[in-house]
């Protein structure tokens, strides 16, 4: 055995980032049905997010939304969404809805019926992901140059 050793200690390094790589492995291995889990909890028993038009959404937000939208797009989405502000008539009631409504406008969406909601899902949900992409991107920057 204290033959073979002499052999291995110029390979000593490459066997021990071997071994560590295996218990990563491992570590990955076992975290991978704890992940299913909270997929299967929060994603399906619990509903999930039903679509990607939101009751409510700051001004800020969907200004930022609007960039990515072409005019007919946010036109349509304007159609189904009111602007709250300090100066609406409902704006006590509203306040008690949406906190957030004290610091700055948001837009509510209007009583609308599945159809325009399967219209807006599409229209919203590519803004809200090219959005939220480039704020992890800003956020992170190493992980925006690894994709």
């Amino acid at each position: 055995m204290l033959r073979l050793a002499k052999y291995l200690k110029p390979y000593l390094l490459l066997i021990l980032i071997a071994v560590a790589l295996l218990f990563v492995q491992a570590f990955a291995d076992l975290a991978l049905p704890d992940y299913m889990s909270n997929i299967v909890d929060y994603g399906i028993q619990q509903g999930g997010v039903e679509n990607a038009v939101p009751v409510a959404i700051r001004q800020s937000e969907m200004n930022r939304l609007f960039l990515f939208m072409s005019a007919d797009d946010k036109t349509a989405v304007l159609a189904d969404y009111t602007l709250v502000d300090q100066n609406s008539p409902d704006y006590a009631a509203d306040l008690k809805l949406y906190p957030q409504l004290s610091k700055e406008p948001i837009y509510v969406l209007k009583s609308v019926d599945k159809t325009e909601i399967t219209k807006l899902n599409p229209i919203m949900g590519k803004a809200l992901l090219v959005v939220s992409g480039i704020e992890q991107a800003v956020a992170d920057p190493a992980k925006a140059q690894a994709i």
